[in-house]
């Protein structure tokens, strides 16, 4: 701590300019990179990793990674919930285009059984 200020090392060092800080735009591009959805374990890890690089080169405080590591972890833990409700999905418009088939396959065996309509126009004795 410095004496005449009263400030952290770290916020010395900020006031005075020795520590620039990184615009917060530069590090969220370098932070998410390619990056378009977290929808898959690469994404997430890819995130996460440039976190890592990040934290290291005091880019980003700590908190802040801390609080973006366990996000990225909640994300990774949400993915097989989110397969498995895709497979439901993928599953479920199978189902449909099998009931579908079978629906109209039933509806033309059906017209091949009918008999052909008699002409009804003539009188029963």
């Amino acid at each position: 701590m410095d004496q005449a200020t009263g400030l952290c090392f770290r916020h010395f060092e900020l006031r005075n300019g020795h520590g620039a800080v990184p615009d917060p735009e530069v590090v969220a591009d370098e932070l998410l990179g390619s990056i378009e959805n977290f929808s898959s374990a690469d994404s997430i890890n890819l995130l996460l990793s440039n976190l890592v690089k990040q934290l290291a080169r005091k880019r980003i405080a700590r908190p802040d990674a801390i609080a973006l590591a366990y996000i990225g972890q909640l994300l990774l833990n949400s993915l097989p919930a989110m397969e498995k409700q895709f497979e439901q999905e993928r599953y479920s418009a199978s189902e449909s285009q099998i009931f579908a088939a079978l629906r109209r396959a039933h509806a033309a065996r059906a017209a091949q059984c009918e008999p052909p309509a008699a002409n009804s126009a003539a009188p029963l004795a």
